[in-house]
């Protein structure tokens, strides 16, 4: 994440602000206020509904959970909207990290530039999409029964427009201020600003239906349009370009996403934002992420820091490295709850480093400890990256299964031919259900006719004939939830030609398809383009693979329906955690065991263990100890969902801090609120930006064709020196590491789940790799290269907050990364140790 900060004035210099900046000033103490009163709101509201939920007779309220989703909606983008004012935006920062401060001001600059464009289609997406939901919400989503108020959608829709007009303003002006003083780029931010609002009020006159704006745009479209239209790789290699320029990485998403919307695939681009807000509407995981954010930033603002590490060390100090395992764990705890080292090494760096340094532990062990020790803790309960990857994985789901079986890229030819045989079996019998079915043609009709009719009758609207109904034969039944009315909404009779019932009107044998395919032989069945399979009717024929040869040659279906392969289901965050634990311990434990080798040195301090100074420690920390209760046996009990768990968590925490322990007052309390919302808004934003991306990947099969360039790529078998033969498997795992190391150094962890995961995971499910195992594999190898030289964030950070040079952390971490290297090793090619935990409690 970028944490860099804007350049003050230099003394004597103080420069009255303009009303550029006094107008951004207070439009942020606006937002400020309003992330503070919905966040407020927020907490009350959910973990009433945990109270409600359960009381005897569970008399929650139904709205509540569906309100609250979407009333994180709107906090999320206030929140991105502060963190591009702010210049907390989350970005791969390589530029940043690396160029001098010139170039990297031009940079910005041209990057900034750049931005305010994808910002603009953004604003103009969220208005088409505001303008659909109010044609087409007829209905109420919900209704208050106790005040009779009946809650449309586009009171949660219609302030999206203006919240990415927020946005829009927020990156000019960050835009305005780094080109810098001076006439010339006075003038060139204000001639910007003045095109901004006048294609904005364009684009706006557009999509309300004013015709007369309609024709400029039109001829904008065909110059600008055409020109993406017929060359979209290069546009989408520029946004590339961009992200290694230090970019907001919701603009290169956005960017990618909308070239393939509109070049590519010609995806109305409202959709854009529809993926993206149907995201709110189904997941309660959006309640969980801002909730235990907002908890782990209450304790870190507050003195909980102070009161853990006194605890651990008042159990731990008189092991040999009993203090550096106290910074060990105590790392693990923060960044569990913020999901970023940042913010671990920012709160605890200060706190840790002069206790180890008092206690005579090498500098650059302890160096080395906490600047690793920013990023452990990633797979814990209640780790954001674990419900942002589960979540990922859900969306991505239809994608890999499309794929192909899994486990299929290493079958051996004998076995996947008999799995694909069972699916042409399969594929036959349902063919032959559907035969059946459709065989009495007039009754079948009578049928369907009944239940048109039917409907009509339950509608208010006269019934047909069978006369009247000529041309009627596409009706769509199970989509008519606003039968009656056209597309306008007005209330106008809708056409009954689109009647659709499984889209089987008349399923004849030679027009099946199935991986198109026509005719379904066993010489000829593909199954996510897989190679070939080769069964021609002279070979013989497998026994008991449900297909039997017929006199002519042909085949015939097997009496019952052939049995399916096993599959594998999409993870949960719980089934991620519970395959994460022993595999997190064993690397909590490796480091462990390298601080007590260290603390075995002749110079290091040594804390005497006494009851009562435990006791004291204890006492002292008594209000945090019920936490790790709260979210463990609360999620692994089956008492809490993890929306429940965060609810609780975050109420919690508030009442310790505000009434418990009285840490902090009113300002700190709404600063924590802020800061922690300007994180997560700058996930959410991302992960709104990558839901409409990964609507063009499967539209446009794209994970299929990255999918073949992989297959292509690893051999079946590969020698070693002539010592050994390495499967593919393995060759791919090997792969597969060093990649993601690479991605760990470039990307933070959000970013590399939202952009990198929904390759990897079709491609792991067809190499058999669990999903739940592929996910601690993914969280490990980015946790290891936040600490990788020569651009791994954490180093930069660490340089940042302890006044290092980053080239001395450089040589402080490497003793640490070995070990860890060792414990991904164990992790990635030892799959029991990941799923033992998950086979043994059964959580799905």
């Amino acid at each position: 994440m970028n944490t860099e900060t804007r350049e003050s004035n230099p003394a004597g210099s103080v420069a009255k602000p303009g009303i550029i900046d006094r107008l951004d000033g207070w439009l942020q103490k606006g937002q400020e206020w309003t992330i503070f009163g919905l966040l407020i709101l927020l907490v009350a509201s959910t973990f009433l509904q945990v109270v409600l939920r359960n009381l005897p007779g569970n008399p929650s309220i139904p709205w509540i959970d569906l309100a609250m989703r979407l009333f994180v909606l709107w906090v999320g983008l206030l929140g991105a909207s502060l963190a591009v004012a702010r210049n907390k935006h989350i970005a791969i920062d390589v530029a940043a990290r690396l160029l001098p401060p010139g170039p990297l001001r031009w940079t910005k600059a041209i990057t900034g530039g750049l931005s305010l464009l994808i910002v603009v289609a953004l604003v103009h997406a969220s208005l088409a999409f505001t303008i659909a939901k109010h044609q087409a919400s007829a209905l109420p989503l919900f209704t208050i029964e106790t005040f009779g108020i009946s809650v449309h959608e586009w009171f949660f829709t219609d302030l999206v427009p203006v919240i990415f007009l927020l946005l829009l303003w927020h990156t000019w002006v960050a835009w305005s201020r780094n080109l810098g003083e001076g006439t010339l780029r006075y003038a060139l931010s204000r001639g910007v600003g003045v095109l901004l609002v006048v294609l904005v009020v364009c684009i706006a006159a557009v999509d309300f239906g004013f015709s007369e704006m309609a024709a400029s745009i039109g001829a904008l479209d065909s110059t600008f349009g055409s020109l993406l239209k017929s060359a979209p790789l290069t546009f989408i290699a520029l946004a590339g370009v961009l992200a290694l320029l230090g970019a907001p990485l919701y603009v290169v998403i956005a960017a990618v996403a909308l070239l393939g919307h509109f070049a590519v695939e010609a995806i109305p681009v409202q959709n854009f934002i529809a993926d993206g807000y149907g995201g709110f509407r189904k997941s309660t995981i959006f309640l969980a992420i801002p909730l235990f954010t907002l908890a782990g930033y209450m304790m870190a603002a507050g003195n909980t820091p102070t009161r853990l590490v006194g605890l651990f060390r008042g159990f731990l100090g008189w092991l040999p490295g009993g203090v550096a395992i106290v910074a060990l764990i105590a790392c693990s705890f923060f960044t569990a709850f913020t999901g970023g080292s940042a913010v671990t090494i920012i709160a605890l760096g200060g706190l840790l480093l002069p206790i180890l340094l008092a206690d005579n532990y090498p500098e650059n062990f302890a160096l080395g400890l906490l600047t690793t020790g920013g990023s452990r803790g990633l797979i814990f309960p209640p780790a954001i990256p674990v419900f942002l990857l589960a979540m990922i994985m859900g969306l991505s789901w239809d994608a890999v299964t499309a794929t192909g079986p899994f486990g299929s890229a290493v079958m051996e030819p004998a076995e996947k031919a008999e799995l694909y045989t069972k699916k042409i079996a399969q594929k036959r019998e349902e063919l032959a259900w559907d035969r059946e079915m459709s065989g009495d043609a007039d009754q079948f009709d009578d049928d369907l006719d009944a239940l048109l009719n039917s409907r009509l009758e339950s509608a208010g609207l006269p019934t047909q004939t069978k006369d009247e109904e000529e041309g009627r034969d596409e009706f769509e039944l199970g989509d008519d939830d606003n039968f009656g009315e056209d597309a306008e909404g007005d209330g106008e009779e809708g056409a009954a030609d689109e009647f659709e019932l499984g889209d089987d009107e008349m399923i004849e044998a030679d027009e099946f398809e199935l991986g198109d395919d026509e005719m379904i032989e066993a010489d000829e069945f593909e199954l996510g383009d897989d190679p070939v399979i080769s069964d021609t009717p002279d070979e013989e024929e497998p026994p008991g693979q449900g297909v039997a040869a017929s006199d002519d040659g042909g085949t015939e279906e097997y009496v019952g329906l052939a049995e399916e392969s096993d599959t594998i289901a999409v993870p949960s965050s719980t089934q991620i955690f519970a395959a994460g634990l022993i595999p997190g311990l064993l690397m909590v434990l490796a480091i462990a065991v390298y601080c007590i080798i260290v603390g075995f040195g002749g110079s290091v301090v040594r804390t005497r263990f006494t009851v009562k100074g435990a006791g004291r420690a204890m006492y002292a920390a008594r209000f945090e100890l019920p936490i790790p209760i709260i979210i463990g046996v609360g999620i692994f009990g089956g008492f809490f969902t993890p929306a429940e768990a965060a609810s609780a968590t975050a109420t919690y925490t508030l009442l310790m801090q505000l009434v418990l322990y009285r840490d902090f007052g009113l300002r700190t309390l709404k600063k924590a609120f802020v800061d922690s919302m300007v994180l997560v808004g700058g996930i959410l934003i991302i992960l709104i930006a990558a839901m409409g991306m990964l609507n063009f990947l499967v539209v446009a099969k794209v994970p299929d064709t990255v999918l073949a360039m992989i297959e292509n790529m690893v051999p079946e078998r590969l020698e070693v020196l002539g010592l050994f033969t390495m499967p593919r498997k393995i060759i791919f795992l090997l792969m597969l590491n060093f990649f993601l190391l690479v991605v760990g150094c470039m990307m933070d962890i959000f970013s590399a789940i939202l952009v990198v995961l929904p390759l990897l995971l079709p491609i792991s499910y067809r190499f058999g790799i669990h999903p739940a195992h592929l996910a601690v594999i993914f969280l490990t190898n980015l946790e290891i290269g936040y600490s990788t030289p020569p651009v791994g964030l954490n180093l930069f950070v660490a340089s940042l907050r302890f006044d290092k040079p980053v080239v001395k952390l450089y040589a402080a971490s490497l003793a640490f990364l070995a070990i860890m290297l060792v414990g991904l090793m164990l992790i990635t090619y030892w799959p029991g140790l990941s799923l033992w935990l998950v086979e043994l409690t059964g959580v799905h």
